[in-house]
C-alpha cells in the first residue's frame, strides 16, 4: 500500500539510530531518518498531523484528516522527543516539532 500509518513512520528512528551505532553502519539511521524528516516537512499549523500519511514515491500528502493522540498517532510525538534526546539535545529540530504537537493538543 501507498499508505503508512503515522505512527510506524515515527517510531522506528531510534532503533534505527541505535543499530548504526552499534554495527558502524550509518546507512541504517540515515535511511530511518529521510523517512521522518519528509513527513515533517509536511508541516502543520497545530503541529498534529493526520494518522494516514500518502506517499506516491514523488511526494508525501495526508492520507485522511483525522488526528489521534491515541492509536495510530501517539507513539509518533513521544519519538520526536526520544530522536531528541538520543541524539544529546542536538538536534533541536525535533523537540521543536514535539513542542509544537504538545501544544497543539493542548489547544484542542
Amino acid at each position: 500500500s501507498n499508505t503508512a500509518i503515522l505512527s510506524e513512520i515515527g517510531s522506528l528512528q531510534v532503533e534505527f539510530r541505535y543499530l548504526a551505532r552499534v554495527t558502524g553502519k550509518s546507512e541504517y539511521a540515515t535511511i530511518a531518518m529521510r523517512a521522518l524528516d519528509e513527513v515533517l516537512k509536511l508541516q502543520t499549523d497545530s503541529g498534529l498531523f493526520p494518522t494516514f500519511i500518502h506517499n506516491t514515491k514523488q511526494t508525501l500528502s495526508f492520507g485522511n484528516s483525522a488526528i489521534s493522540i491515541g492509536a495510530m498517532g501517539d507513539s509518533f510525538y513521544e519519538y520526536l522527543l526520544k530522536i531528541w534526546l538520543q541524539g544529546g539535545k542536538k538536534e533541536s529540530k525535533y523537540r521543536e516539532m514535539y513542542d509544537k504537537a504538545i501544544d497543539g493538543i493542548m489547544d484542542k
